[in-house]
């Protein structure tokens, strides 16, 4: 996997935070998030979304989040960690299915 692409990317990104209008709320569909990318060319892109695939509002089903979990190991045992993970109530008791993580 070639980082450099994505350090360089990370260097030239820019997190403005905001204030929430309503801090009780985790997702605000009034206060959505905003990804804004300006272009080489100048032009800009930009999206909006009150509520980010996984909120309560809009969830993941099973295959998602498996996907997910996948996707985010970044090694060939992915397939396996993932059919262990989702054994886990098999497990004989939560011991032993957390030694077997190390």
């Amino acid at each position: 996997m070639a980082l450099a692409p994505i350090a360089d990317l990370i260097a030239r990104t820019t997190v403005s935070p905001c204030n929430p209008a309503n801090p009780h709320l985790n997702f605000d569909p009034d206060q959505s998030d905003r990804l804004t990318v300006r272009l080489a060319d100048g032009s800009v892109e930009e999206a909006r979304v009150a509520f980010p695939l996984g909120a309560l509002q809009n969830p993941m089903d099973s295959a998602e989040i498996l996907r997910k979990f996948a996707d985010n190991v970044y090694s060939t045992t992915a397939d396996s960690a993932v059919r262990a993970l989702v054994g886990w109530p098999d497990a004989p008791d939560l011991v032993s299915f957390l030694s077997s993580w190390r």
